[in-house]
């Protein structure tokens, strides 16, 4: 179909003919319309009387006979000046509606270092409370070392306390001998890889973090899924080990 963009407008495929072949012919009359578009008569007489309510062709009678013209095409510009106008005098109502549906989560991605960093600080505004984490372990302080002894101190002096469970392999136990890991207590759990990514359950929201090549992370905040996250931990803490 030529000029498919006018179907943006409103114009259906025989109005765009119609248009298209009153334009070309500057000044044209049913019977030369018919013959040209390949519509009958009939239709073409339809189409004249809805592109003239349109705006987009006039009439003109010489000598009994009705010749169509087409309108300048800027009359295009002012039938979707007309559109945006409709459509702007009802976007507040639109917004009220949409204000009006409890929003159900919020998800935030990051990426990089600084990135995850961002996780890792927001955990850190939750002050007085305790936030349960599974992983986070060697690996964390692997990510950057001088950023997780800020953070343990910091930890502290928000009165943050945590909850980790870790895998109980070798590595973590002996890694978290000689870590001064302030506000913390830590259980073990066999069976279960928990070294790659962690997970922070804290206030209404469920914070992932992998500390792997391309650190990257995401912050979920809904509550039910927050819920859910505080059974599974809470059932998994009460199987590990100190």
């Amino acid at each position: 179909m030529e000029y498919e963009e006018l179907k943006e407008l409103g114009l259906d495929e025989n109005e765009i003919k119609v248009y298209l072949g009153c334009l070309r012919e500057g000044g044209t009359n049913v019977k030369e319309i018919s013959a040209k578009s390949g519509l009958i008569r009939t239709t073409v007489y339809g189409v004249l009387q809805a592109l003239m309510k349109k705006g987009l062709v006039s009439e003109v009678n010489k000598e009994g006979i009705k010749f169509y013209r087409a309108a300048s095409p800027d009359e295009l510009l002012s039938i979707l000046d007309q559109k945006r106008e409709k459509i702007s005098s009802i976007v507040p109502e639109l917004e009220k509606i949409r204000s009006a549906v409890p929003k159900m989560y919020d998800i935030e991605f990051f990426e990089g270092k600084n990135g995850v960093k961002v996780i890792t600080n927001d955990i850190l505004s939750t002050k007085n409370s305790i936030v349960k984490v599974m992983g986070a372990g060697k690996k964390w302080f692997a990510f950057s070392e001088s950023f997780a002894i800020i953070y343990y101190r910091k930890k502290k002096e928000a009165n943050v306390r945590t909850k980790t469970i870790l895998s109980d392999i070798p590595e973590e136990k002996e890694f978290l001998k000689n870590r001064d890991v302030k506000n913390s207590e830590f259980r073990f759990v066999k069976g279960i890889d928990v070294s790659k990514t962690a997970i922070f359950i804290y206030q209404d929201k469920v914070a992932f973090a992998s500390y792997e090549e391309n650190p990257r992370g995401f912050i979920i905040k809904d509550k039910e899924f927050n819920e859910i996250q505080n059974i599974f931990f809470d059932n998994l803490w009460k199987l590990a080990k100190p």
